[in-house]
């Protein structure tokens, strides 16, 4: 009798092994794919501004440009089982603060930008069409000359602000755990870009 409840000890123990072994492998990198397409849009809008006051007359020169993206997605569930998850996203930029150091503009600093979540249902074997249309992405480009009437001398400085626009990464995570991931290059899908754009979005 003895030996008996041993045996049987040590097999409920095993099988529960097996089912915390088969749970944790329930969703697989593979049980859901995403593809996409990426659609832009753009605008240019360029002028003068001029304004004197007592001591200068200043001529600003700008041009700025404005762009729009859309991701298409398409999220492709393999399993036949549903899956209830949340899509998230992060856009990249160049972002431009519009300082100046040694009289020339300061280096753009790759950014997150417009970072978002929604949550998804994926039906047994569905394919499901999400659309992601981005915040504007706006850049400008100004250029001050200002005559100096007391001095006679004339200064001009180059300013850049704004954000242009460098790709995207998308997440698919099921019970925080992320199954699918894509991004429009492999640079955006290391540690270091997958952390920002996941802090980024934690902050919504």
């Amino acid at each position: 009798m003895h030996h008996f409840l041993v045996g049987k000890r040590v097999c409920v123990c095993l099988f529960f092994a097996a089912v915390m072994w088969s749970a944790s492998e329930s969703v697989a990198a593979t049980d859901v794919t995403m593809k996409v397409k990426v659609r832009s849009e753009s605008d240019n809008d360029h002028g003068e501004i001029e304004l004197e006051t007592d001591q200068s007359f200043a001529t600003t020169a700008f041009e700025t440009e404005t762009e729009i993206f859309t991701l298409q997605i398409t999220l492709k569930n393999n399993r036949d089982q549903e899956y209830k998850g949340v899509l998230q996203w992060c856009f990249i930029s160049d972002h431009s603060t519009g300082e100046i150091f040694d009289e020339e503009p300061i280096d753009a600093v790759p950014a997150t930008f417009g970072p978002g979540k929604k949550e998804i249902v994926l039906a047994p074997g569905a394919a499901l069409n999400e659309v992601i249309v981005s915040e504007p992405f706006v850049f400008e480009e100004k250029t001050v000359d200002t005559e100096w009437y007391n001095s006679g001398d004339t200064t001009t400085y180059e300013y850049e602000t704004g954000d242009i626009y460098k790709g995207y990464i998308l997440f698919f995570t099921v019970n925080g755990k992320v199954v699918s991931q894509v991004s429009n290059s492999g640079r955006y899908l290391k540690e270091e870009w997958i952390e920002k754009c996941r802090a980024a979005i934690n902050k919504l």
